[in-house]
């Protein structure tokens, strides 16, 4: 499915509401379990577009009591409890990010130069995580539901600005743990035939006018 990108640039800042002002004109993506052709128990969306200075998300999360025992940006976040992962794959690059917000406002940014040898253990995590997206993100975390807005400049792509009549591979994926750190619910909004956040081919396309 290909996205034509929005442009929106009203500042980062939200309430937490499943469909903030800003987002109110796009369409949402569903987070479901394509691979099983199921949907999730706690039901999740997400906005994609951009703005002069970056790419820019939003996702919003039905969880009851958000769950993590993460205590600082990049650790291992997945393992240590819910999180909004945001995947960027540039046009005409072996590169990809992938940036994790967990519920208490801490970040994960993982750069990867090449999926493949990622996949194959080539690289330390050290490696990965070394990477900085210089995103500016907001998290807030309600009794039953919890939001994460982040903005990605441009220089983190190795743009200058908006990459107009490229065509941008994404996904918002998320791990969503019952309270405890075991059997993880996960879900997504590209349509993969496999369970793997890593397959690019299966991304939801972002065009850019």
């Amino acid at each position: 499915m290909t996205i034509q990108s929005a442009q929106i640039d009203a500042p980062l800042g939200h309430d937490g509401d499943p469909v903030p002002a800003a987002y109110a004109g796009l369409a949402p993506l569903p987070l479901a379990q394509y691979w099983c052709g199921a949907m999730p128990r706690e039901k999740g969306h997400a906005f994609v577009a951009h703005c002069r200075q970056g790419l820019r998300f939003y996702s919003w999360f039905e969880e009851m009591r958000p769950y993590t025992t993460a205590t600082e940006n990049n650790q291992k976040l997945y393992l240590l409890g819910s999180v909004a992962e945001f995947f960027i794959h540039p046009q005409g690059t072996c590169e990809y990010w992938e940036i994790h917000l967990s519920p208490n406002g801490l970040i994960m940014d993982i750069r990867i130069p090449e999926r493949d040898r990622m996949m194959a253990g080539r690289y330390a995590w050290e490696e990965l995580t070394a990477a900085d997206s210089h995103a500016q993100y907001q998290v807030q975390a309600g009794p039953t539901s919890w939001a994460a807005e982040i903005l990605i400049p441009w220089k983190s792509f190795g743009r200058t600005g908006i990459p107009a009549g490229e065509n941008w591979g994404i996904a918002v994926c998320r791990y969503n743990y019952p309270g405890k750190l075991e059997n993880p619910e996960l879900s997504a909004t590209a349509p993969f035939t496999q369970l793997s956040f890593h397959r690019l081919e299966e991304y939801n396309r972002l065009l850019f006018s």
